[in-house]
């Protein structure tokens, strides 16, 4: 829990800073949060000196958002609601030429920068988890850390649905709605069906040449490999079958 102090007039806030290359670079900053006493919040990214900056206020009641805004460019938020008054909330932005980067967490009264600078009573506050802060332009699930930061793992989900009643038979059909938020250059989004090794397996994925394809392996041999004519954009809703 974050607890304000009885400072009159003052910010009460958590924050970490991290060091960073001396160019712009992009941000996104992410906590869970949780209203107690307290029933507004809101995340800041600044420079060493708070000169530069951007940061969005929060209702941890609604997941409203304040407009985001600073000095920083390319800034945007996001808040998500989740279990038990929970909410998630995001910033994005590109940095200055400073050599640190710091991610703020606020008690707040309200959803404008104002709002964040109070007299405090001493006793109230807001619940805070799982604080992060990435060098991308997006944010991606919690990635615990203790003193040194850490290259995230990709996100693999597995299902076993050899134990499905009734069973899974054939001829079926692959889905998926996804997003690409950066061209990595390489293969992405893979969606697999296999007997859990790579060579009986059919994939839908996106080429490093930005084309939606299929492929279709047995005992590691092509079956079939196809694609589809013209690149999937960033930043766009895609369906694939």
């Amino acid at each position: 829990k974050l607890v304000e102090d009885s400072t009159a007039t003052s910010t009460h806030r958590a924050y970490q800073a991290v060091s960073k290359a001396a160019s712009p670079v992009t941000y996104t900053g992410s906590v869970y949060l949780k209203a107690d006493e307290r029933t507004f919040a809101r995340l800041k990214l600044s420079d060493n000196t708070e000169t530069d900056n951007a940061s969005v206020g929060i209702n941890l009641l609604t997941g409203e958002l304040g407009a985001a805004a600073g000095s920083f460019t390319s800034i945007s938020a996001t808040s998500s609601l989740l279990a038990d008054g929970w909410v998630r909330v995001t910033l994005s932005a590109t940095s200055d030429s400073d050599t640190q980067i710091v991610l703020f967490v606020f008690t707040s009264t309200g959803l404008n920068v104002a709002d964040a600078s109070y007299s405090g009573d001493g006793t109230s506050g807001i619940y805070v988890w799982g604080a992060q802060i990435e060098a991308a332009a997006f944010p991606s699930s919690y990635i615990p850390t203790t003193t040194a930061s850490v290259t995230r793992p990709a996100d693999i989900p597995l299902i076993d649905i050899s134990a499905y009643s009734p069973a899974i038979t054939y001829p079926l059909t692959m889905y998926a709605r996804f997003e690409r938020v950066v061209d990595t250059g390489g293969t992405e989004a893979h969606l697999a069906l296999d007997d859990g090794s790579t060579n009986n397996e059919s994939l839908v994925f996106v080429k490093s040449t930005d084309l939606a394809a299929l492929q279709v392996l047995n005992g590691g041999a092509t079956q079939a490999d196809l694609s589809v004519a013209g690149a999937v954009a960033i930043n766009t809703a895609t369906r694939a079958a």
